[in-house]
């Protein structure tokens, strides 16, 4: 009994093997890393940015955003996100309260 376990642990062995040569000759993008071959790099996926989703974070975080939270939050950069607060306070969706700006120097969209 023993002698066939071991013939058939012999022969996994050598399908394993015989596998592994095969994947060596032709591999497939996964399995470039595992053979220590350069990963093929997967386009980076990006999300656009909504008018939608800036409210929302606008309310998570408060009902006040800056152009600086914004950018910290998504993938916009700080011109991308200066312009589209700029675009929902012209629509009357924010609106910037002055007396703040004065104080603190830093511009607030409050929804």
């Amino acid at each position: 009994m023993l002698f066939i376990m071991l013939i058939g642990f012999g022969f996994s062995v050598m399908m394993m093997f015989f596998m592994m040569t095969m994947l060596r000759k032709n591999p497939t993008p996964t399995l470039n890393a595992v053979f220590g071959q350069d990963r093929i790099e997967q386009p980076k996926k990006t999300i656009e940015i909504t008018e939608e989703m800036v409210i929302r974070l606008a309310g998570h975080l408060g009902g006040r955003l800056s152009a600086d939270d914004l950018v910290k939050q998504t993938s916009l950069n700080f011109e991308q996100a200066k312009n589209m607060l700029e675009k929902l306070a012209q629509k009357g969706i924010c609106e910037i309260r002055l007396n703040e700006v004065q104080n603190s120097g830093k511009i607030y969209y409050y929804f």
